[in-house]
């Protein structure tokens, strides 16, 4: 999981959130599905920045 934050104010469902060196910025949480062997990404979603890795 990694913190994208969003530059603008029209961007959909960005969230406030606690991405490193940017803390209460809006954005994303980007979390990715890699495959080890290949380095092929299975999956990427994007979620509010407000999620935890937990969810």
């Amino acid at each position: 999981m990694s913190g994208l934050v969003a530059g603008g104010r029209t961007y959909e469902l960005a969230e406030k959130g606690c991405f490193p060196r940017k803390r209460g910025e809006k954005g994303y949480q980007l979390s990715a599905a890699f495959v080890g062997d290949t380095g092929e990404t299975v999956s990427v979603f994007f979620d509010p920045g407000n999620t935890s890795c937990i969810s």
